[in-house]
């Protein structure tokens, strides 16, 4: 396993772990709908699970790993709609910039 996969695993399980506490939480805090909540959730969720399915077996990941990305970027920008009835550019520009650097360290790796 190169260095560029293992800089992916320890990204990517961060990233989906606090995606997965954070969906957690909001079903207490209740400042989104269930069904955004639910979305993002799935989304942390198909991205934790492709990156332990890569961690343990070496499977090809990429398109499970875009696909949860996507996911959550879509419910991220719902909730902001949501929340605050706009979406904050610099908040989906941080989003998106991690999203490449685990796709690009999975690409590269």
């Amino acid at each position: 396993m190169s260095i560029y996969h293992v800089i992916l695993l320890v990204i990517g399980f961060l990233y989906s772990v606090m995606t997965i506490l954070a969906c957690i939480s909001q079903y207490f805090f209740k400042k989104v709908t269930p069904v955004n909540n639910t979305v993002m959730l799935v989304g942390g969720v198909v991205l934790f699970t492709s990156l332990l399915l890569f961690l343990l077996d070496r499977r090809e990941i990429l398109i499970p790993v875009i696909v949860s990305l996507v996911i959550i970027h879509i419910a991220a920008i719902l909730n902001g709609l949501y929340m605050y009835k706009k979406v904050n550019l610099s908040h989906h520009i941080v989003r998106f910039c991690i999203s490449a650097v685990i796709i690009a360290l999975y690409l590269i790796g």
